[in-house]
């Protein structure tokens, strides 16, 4: 004789459906996914990012008063007028003799004392100035050591330990900091 399936459970007059076995595939599907993917970040490391060849560049970034622009060149290829006794860093198309004249450069562009970021806090060890609201793009070429970048961001905030007024009168306050990597065959701005 032939098995007759129900098609709904009846109880009080009204048919119910059985949700177990749809609710077992999920179960399946959802420990299927967790088995196959695999959630660590191993993978990053293989990758190789890109040159951002469509980040805003020092160009375009110039005209917007509130971005300070930084450019790390490269030696072996540089601009016109370049001194290779000085840092390979331009600012407005001029290249600092030092990083302390960088430095100062940089506070004259930021102006934390008329430009302050008034939601961000006081830094006690700058003489209680507030940070810039101006952004520092600094802008590396591709072949250039990464240190340089390195050099030019800890140039950017109080130095630890040292005389409060002196850091005051010269610490530029930036500490909001774009980087992006110049395309090679891209040009310097004049």
């Amino acid at each position: 004789m032939p098995m007759r399936l129900p098609r709904a459970i009846v109880r009080g007059g009204e048919p119910e459906i059985d949700l177990t076995p749809m609710i077992d595939c999920v179960f399946q599907l959802v420990i299927f996914f967790a088995l196959v993917n695999e959630f660590s970040g191993s993978d990053l490391a293989k990758v190789a990012l890109p040159l951002a060849p469509k980040a805003v560049t020092a160009e375009r970034g110039s005209d917007d008063p509130s971005v300070v622009v930084v450019t790390i060149v490269d030696p072996s290829d540089p601009p016109a007028g370049f001194d290779a006794s000085r840092p390979p860093i331009y600012m407005s198309g001029r290249q600092p003799s030092s990083m302390a004249v960088l430095r100062t450069w940089l506070r004259e562009a930021s102006d934390p004392i008329r430009h302050p970021d008034v939601s961000r806090p006081r830094v006690e060890s700058a003489g209680g100035l507030r940070p810039s609201v101006r952004t520092l793009r600094v802008r590396c070429d591709r072949r250039q050591d990464f240190a340089w970048v390195q050099a030019v961001i800890a140039i950017c905030g109080p130095v630890p330990g040292a005389n409060p007024d002196r850091e005051a009168a010269e610490c530029p306050m930036l500490i909001k900091i774009d980087v992006s990597a110049r395309p090679a065959d891209e040009a310097l701005p004049k």
